[in-house]
């Protein structure tokens, strides 16, 4: 998370406990001033290396300062000579000067020791075992100055592993940051110092004949000799049954009649057998999207050639049965190509799609939703569409294949043998949750699994070098995958069977195979990312038939050689089935004990009685990070081989230097850091040297360091005995000494730093007079931005809507308020995860962020990273440069980055989070995308204000408190679909109290009943209160825009817009209704949705689930007649 967020906001100042003696470097004096030290800058490396930092500070040592270090070099290094006798010198002053750091560094630790020891509580391991690196970057590196923690041009810092506070706790205290003082480590409920311390297989011949190989559907005649291999002659009346369909698509090759008996000859047949069923194919999908005008071509019409391969000539399966135990699993993690899964399903055989269903695409009630959904389809064997899931469900599959082969397989007999092909795409690789899986997967070695990458080049906002410059194949050969490119699938299909060879041959690795393609294949549209969703113009649609010879037929029309040549691969499956179950008797004859448990497995792993024996975000920043060319960030990984739970080894084998390498980064390991210190300046070095990378810094460290537990997990929390703590005092000669002692020479010694910090802000500070007398107007700008980055009456800008302007979905509203917003707020600046068309708030005439190119852009492309983006806007937000993010999704999509809004508001980051498609209402897509609970567990977030506006004058009304609240993260909840109207009532001021009356015809008498609506829901409260009206009815409609903001109201407005008297009333909001009954009250009527959402028409959605104005007045009705 902490690596996503890059800018980290330091702590507010405190008051000193008690003074301390200050030295001056060359003239050394003491006196009783209290002075407290800051953070360094690349400047201030006090060593004579060969490298020239500007402005260096002399390294010269006085015999003073050398003096004043001697009783303490006598105790720690009775062997070194005494102070009065080191030369001058750069040698002698380097080396005196590694021994002040040598102790430095063991006061880090016994501070560190005696706060866990004092507190009862804690994580020292971590803090004991990186104690040079944080005392190295305190003392010698980073810009502060700790007597202003908030001075703007100050160097960040951040600990992604917080666990180790202590060690920041400690650093920042010795640095001179009032913040923290020696007393605040002995109170177990202070601000800060201890707030965190509290095959076999088969092979099918035309004929059926069934043969004994290593993997064996492959119908090719290739180099790989499998054994036992059968023949691939393929019949006179085969080729012949072929002979019209050839003539009309390949009318330039022999015919049928005239293909020689032979292997080249066989092979060459087939290859236009596959490639004829791939035009099929692609003519389904254009079809099915063309009927349904719904539905995502672009993905299925670019893997049509890997999709059809696998079906036909790979995947062992048993259409009749599609539950067949042994049977190959499939993933689609790009689930938006599910029509691609489709046509293959109905094509392979499977019961579950049939014509008519691919004529119902995306309908309600079909059995083709828009995205594959596992209790909806046969043949689908897990519900994917938010991207990456598939890539981790897939990883599940073929771990639960590995262990139950493990345990149930025998030398005799083999009943669990299955492989797993997960088809990704580049969203997917941009997810976290996709690198982690995959990381997971190499670890355990699933050499039964294969992915399949769809590198197309294209997401929904654009090329993918939009946010997107890593080398894919080199990260996941990182992890320690087998990897494999296929780079043109069109032209040698079988390229793609050479791969899969390869990772059929793989005993310990999984399979990445990089598929080049073309998204779209066919159109018009293809190679762009317009091809990724929508149906085709009648003139594309045309010429795609022209191009495969398809003109004179009708949709959805099937050569019925296709399902001839599907038919041998489930014929094939069916017999694999029936052989699986002849093993399964011989198993259970021959080990009934466990093929008991076996038993128990396969129906559902309970066994009666059971229940009474009754825990991605650093890759998809680091992604990011190298692709923008961030070479002023600094990762340093503590590599000390240790997890709470034990050894890495148990789950971490990748090789993480080059995971980063391959996503462009600058890689630097420091092998030793506790017998060379100056091992880590060298690789900072190597990092204030890099132009146009970010570096990753490996440190090997020793976790618990000086513990008797050191280099266990045991180290990584809690205290240590009496002995142990003894000990570590013993091994640094600090016997005789009370807890929290600081040598008086450590604080001088960080006083150094202390004082550039100081002189560094006074240079910069007079730097900005200057820039503000040259620059007059950007410094006019910068200042609004130091202050917070809004002008004066910037909320004027807001659009204002009237019931006369032409109706919108809210996101059509809100995108108007954010365009006109960036006129007059210079640090608005923000993006979407590939969804800017979508969520409609690309920020026209602003350019993106891109470096070299335009740095200054201000809409930020981060791809399908979610929680990254979270994360790195909460960055922005705490920078304290006035810029005000915005972070953009689909609201169903605000899962993948719960965890950064939750902790927007626990570090009070201003961002404003933007979730469109926020209903059952965004239609056919269907539940996978269809937010259901998501509003009630985001408004669960202390802090966090959630908006969900009913029309354009509440959209703008919602922004104008999110841009208000700075210390306040917001989020506004989106419609995709229009508006039934603009509402007569509705107020942009009113938002600001959360709710209000919108209407209500009870002149001074209460009314009868109050219906309470958000969003576009608000629309059929108002339509609903007008038909009761006519009928002599008194009604009011509320607006709960806001409910945090609501119940913040004074006792008596909530009382005036719900009055306690008036006990009917009804909610109605398209989402979980977990929540509303504190507003409706126990008399009240709750309508919502308690299910997953549908796939179809959002007019047909919303009347399955009720959503509508009749379902609303009888429901209103019948209340009025209790």
């Amino acid at each position: 998370m902490a690596l996503s967020t890059l800018l980290l906001h330091p702590c507010p100042p405190l008051l000193p406990s008690k003074p301390i003696t200050q030295s001056n470097r060359n003239g050394w004096t003491n006196n009783n001033r209290v002075i407290f030290t800051s953070l360094p800058c690349t400047n201030s490396l006090r060593t004579n290396t060969t490298a020239q930092y500007p402005n260096k500070p002399s390294d010269t040592l006085s015999k003073e300062y050398k003096l004043a270090w001697q009783d303490e070099f006598k105790r720690a290094f009775p062997f070194e000579p005494s102070s009065q006798d080191w030369e001058a010198g750069d040698q002698e002053n380097e080396k005196f000067q590694d021994l002040v750091d040598k102790r430095c560094v063991d006061n880090v630790r016994m501070l560190i020791v005696d706060a866990v020891q004092n507190s009862k509580a804690g994580h020292p391991g971590m803090a004991l075992g990186m104690a040079e690196i944080g005392y190295f970057l305190y003392r010698h590196v980073m810009r502060n100055n700790p007597r202003n923690p908030k001075w703007f041009n100050r160097d960040r810092f951040v600990l992604s592993a917080g666990h180790g506070c202590l060690l920041q706790y400690v650093c920042l205290h010795l640095a001179g940051f009032r913040s923290v003082q020696v007393k605040f480590y002995r109170e177990l409920n202070s601000r800060l110092a201890l707030k965190i311390l509290n095959c076999e297989a088969y092979v099918q011949t035309p004929n059926g004949t069934l043969d004994m190989s290593v993997y064996n559907c492959l119908r090719t005649n290739t180099t790989a000799q499998y054994p036992n291999k059968p023949s691939d002659t393929l019949s006179k009346e085969y080729k012949l049954a072929w002979q019209d369909e050839f003539k009309r698509a390949f009318p330039f090759e022999p015919s049928s009649q005239d293909w020689e008996a032979g292997d080249q000859e066989n092979e060459k047949f087939q290859d236009l057998v596959d490639k004829r069923c791939v035009d099929n194919v692609r003519m389904l999908i254009v079809d099915a999207v063309q009927n349904s005008k719904a539905g995502h071509p672009g993905m299925a019409l670019g893997m049509a050639e890997i999709g059809y391969f696998l079906y036909r000539h790979v995947m062992r399966n048993n259409p009749r049965n599609p539950k067949w135990f042994n049977r190959d699993r499939f993933v689609l993690s790009a689930g938006h190509g599910c029509l691609l899964q489709y046509v293959c399903l109905h094509l392979a055989g499977f019961r579950s799609v049939q014509i008519e269903d691919l004529k119902c695409l995306c309908k309600l009630g079909s059995r083709t939703p828009g995205h594959p959904e596992n209790i909806v389809t046969d043949g689908i064997e897990v519900t994917t569409g938010p991207l990456g899931q598939g890539v981790a469900n897939a990883v599940g599959l073929a771990l639960a294949e590995a262990h139950l082969a493990a345990r149930f397989n025998k030398p005799d007999v083999t009943i669990l043998d299955h492989q797993t092909y997960c088809i990704m795409g580049d969203g997917c690789a941009m997810e976290g949750i996709s690198h982690e899986a995959a990381s997971l997967a190499a670890h355990w070695k699933l050499n039964k699994l294969t992915l399949i990458y769809d590198d197309n080049h294209n997401t929904i906002d654009g090329s993918t070098n939009l946010v997107f410059s890593e080398d894919i194949s080199a990260r996941f050969a990182a992890l320690g995958w087998n990897t494999v490119t296929v780079d043109d699938p069109y032209s040698n299909m079988r390229s793609f069977e050479n791969a899969l060879l390869s990772a059929f041959s793989e005993t310990e690795k999984p399979t990445f195979i990089r598929v080049k393609t073309c998204i779209g294949k066919l159109s018009t549209k293809e190679g762009t990312s317009k091809a990724h969703h929508g149906t085709f113009d009648e003139d594309d649609a045309k010429q795609m038939r022209q191009k495969i010879n398809w003109n004179d037929r009708e949709p959805f029309h099937v050569i019925p050689m296709v399902y001839e040549e599907m038919q041998v691969q489930a014929d094939h499956g069916e017999t694999l089935e029936e052989e699986w179950h002849s093993k399964l008797y011989y198993f259970r004859s021959k080990y009934p004990q466990e093929a008991a448990e076996f038993s128990v497995l396969l129906n559902g792993g309970m066994l009666p009685g059971w229940e009474n024996s009754l825990p991605g975000i650093s890759h998809e920043a680091a992604s990011l990070a190298a692709h923008w060319k961030l070479n002023k960030l600094t990762l340093i990984y503590d590599d000390n081989h240790n997890t709470i739970d034990g050894s890495t080894n148990l789950v971490f084998s990748e090789d993480i230097s080059a995971r980063f390498a391959a996503l462009g980064w600058n890689t630097v390991t420091v092998d030793d850091p506790y017998s060379n210190m100056r091992s880590f300046e060298n690789a900072l070095l190597s990092a204030f040297s890099e132009t146009e990378k970010p570096t990753f810094i490996r440190v090997k460290t020793c976790i618990g360091k000086l513990s008797t537990k050191e280099g266990t997990s045991k180290a990584h929390h809690g205290t240590f005995d009496e002995d142990d703590a003894k000990q570590m005092r013993q091994k640094i000669n600090w016997n005789d000494r009370e807890p929290f002692h600081v040598i008086p020479m450590v604080y001088e010694e960080m006083q150094v730093q202390a004082d550039h910090g100081e002189t560094l802000e006074e240079e910069w500070h007079s730097k900005l007079y200057y820039f503000r007398s040259k620059y007059p107007q950007e410094a006019a700008e910068f200042s609004v931005l130091l202050n917070g980055g809004m002008l004066p009456g910037w909320e004027n800008s807001l659009p204002k809507w009237s019931i006369s302007d032409p109706v919108d979905a809210t996101r059509g509203y809100s995108e108007k308020c954010l365009n006109n917003l960036v006129k007059v707020l210079p640090g608005l600046i923000g993006g979407s995860a590939d969804l800017a068309t979508s969520n409609k708030v690309y920020l026209h005439g602003c350019e993106d962020f891109q470096r070299p190119d335009s740095p200054w852009g201000r809409n930020i492309r981060y791809g399908v990273r979610e929680h990254a983006m979270g994360g790195i806007s909460n960055g922005v937000a705490l920078h304290g440069g006035g810029l005000i993010p915005f972070a953009a999704t689909f609201l169903i999509f605000s899962d993948y980055m719960k965890n950064s809004i939750r902790l927007s508001a626990l570090s009070h980051a201003g961002v404003i989070y933007i979730m469109t498609h926020d209903s059952i209402g965004l239609g056919e897509d269907g539940p996978t995308h269809q937010p259901v609970e998501q509003l009630a567990g985001l408004r669960a977030v202390p802090r966090l204000l959630v908006f969900r506006p009913a029309d354009g004058n509440e959209t703008a009304g919602a922004y104008k408190v999110a841009v208000a609240n700075r210390d306040v993260p917001s989020l506004i909840a989106l419609s995709r679909q229009k508006l039934a109207a603009n509402l007569e009532g509705t107020s942009a001021d009113a938002v600001e109290r959360g709710g209000y009356i919108v209407s209500d015809n009870s002149g001074d008498k209460l009314p009868e009943l109050i219906l309470i609506g958000t969003g576009s829901e608000l629309c059929l409260c108002e339509g609903s209160a007008n038909t009761l009206r006519k009928e002599g009815r008194r009604v009011r409609v509320v607006s709960l825009v806001c409910w945090r903001l609501f119940d913040r109201q004074p006792r008596e407005y909530k009382e005036l817009v719900l009055p306690s008297s008036v006990s009917r009333r009804v909610s109605v909001e398209a989402g979980s209704p977990i929540g509303w009954r504190e507003y409706v009250g126990g008399g009240g009527v709750l309508v919502g949705v308690e299910d997953f959402g549908a796939s179809g028409a959002y007019l047909d959605t919303f009347q399955k689930f009720g959503f509508t104005e009749e379902n609303v007045t009888r429901i209103a009705k019948s209340l009025l007649c209790q």
